[in-house]
């Protein structure tokens, strides 16, 4: 009998065919030594901070059948302390790589199921201790209740350092910076002009303390401290009374301005750049109500 014929049995042949082709390359009846699996990165890995993570991706499949090798255990580990295992089905995959020091790393991957050769792909790495670079500024206006005058504060700090160190218990970061504070006043009397004779400011050093992956990955809590600011700078405040010349004393309420009182001791930023900001209703140096706003600004500097 002529198979042309009859084309509902050939179509049907065809498909019987296909059916047990495809049937035979799936991973689940695949023999142990059947095929070989083969990873390959995808992306590519530049130099990773420490404490912060990078992903890995890795296309796995078998190189005999060129499929997903079907469930298969993944494992990762490195010189450097970064592990994982998990249970994955092929084909892209992402792996998370965080490393516990720095340094120069090699990176181990290894799939294994029982219908395939096992597959191992190195992987090269570089970690290093990344650094920060922060600045903080203020600015306040503070009118006196009593009238006539307008105080002024105001400070900054140009360049901050930030760098990661290791301890016991964890990634601690420390750092430091100078801040410079000054105030000033004017006079509110339209009649009157008014200001202080010599600016008085100052400047001290800022230090910073702090934990990476705190309070969660991704994030570092910080503590600024900074050291008492001693003011130079004349307390008399010449003004011009309705075209005349006045020279009024008016004692600084302190010589010493404590910065503390921003109140800068739990900070959460990101580790990737981030800015955190604040209102100051208080003088600091003038201790009278008013508006002021404080901004910290923190840049990655490094790798």
């Amino acid at each position: 009998m002529s198979i042309h014929r009859h084309p509902l049995r050939l179509r049907s042949l065809v498909a019987l065919l296909a059916v047990a082709f495809t049937t035979a390359l799936r991973p689940a009846d695949l023999k142990p030594g059947s095929g070989v699996i083969i990873l390959t990165l995808m992306n590519s890995l530049p130099t990773v901070c420490l404490g912060e993570s990078a992903p890995i991706e890795v296309f796995m499949q078998d190189a005999v059948y060129g499929l997903p090798p079907g469930a298969t255990n993944v494992s990762m580990t490195s010189r450097l302390g970064a592990s994982s295992s998990q249970l994955m089905v092929g084909g892209p995959l992402t792996l998370t790589y965080k490393p516990e020091r720095e340094g120069t790393d090699t990176i181990v991957i290894n799939a294994v199921n029982v219908y395939s050769t096992p597959g191992m792909l190195s992987i090269p790495a570089r970690v290093e201790k990344c650094g920060w670079s922060w600045k903080l500024t203020y600015s306040g206006t503070y009118p006196n209740p009593k009238g006539f005058w307008t105080f002024y504060e105001d400070a900054s700090v140009g360049d901050g350092t930030l760098k990661v160190q290791e301890n016991g218990s964890g990634l601690e970061l420390t750092g430091d910076g100078t801040i410079d504070f000054s105030v000033d006043l004017n006079g509110t009397d339209p009649t009157t002009s008014c200001a202080l004779d010599e600016t008085p400011e100052g400047s001290a050093r800022v230090h910073v303390q702090g934990m990476l992956d705190q309070p969660g990955p991704g994030s570092m809590m910080l503590n600024f401290n900074f050291d008492p600011v001693e003011l130079s700078g004349g307390a008399e405040i010449p003004c011009e009374m309705l075209g005349n010349p006045v020279t009024i004393p008016y004692p600084l309420p302190s010589t010493t301005v404590d910065l503390n009182s921003f109140g800068l001791s739990t900070v959460v930023l990101p580790t990737s750049a981030g800015s955190y900001s604040q209102p100051v209703t208080t003088a600091i140096l003038w201790q009278l109500p008013g508006r002021g706003s404080l901004e910290l600004n923190l840049t990655r500097s490094s790798p």
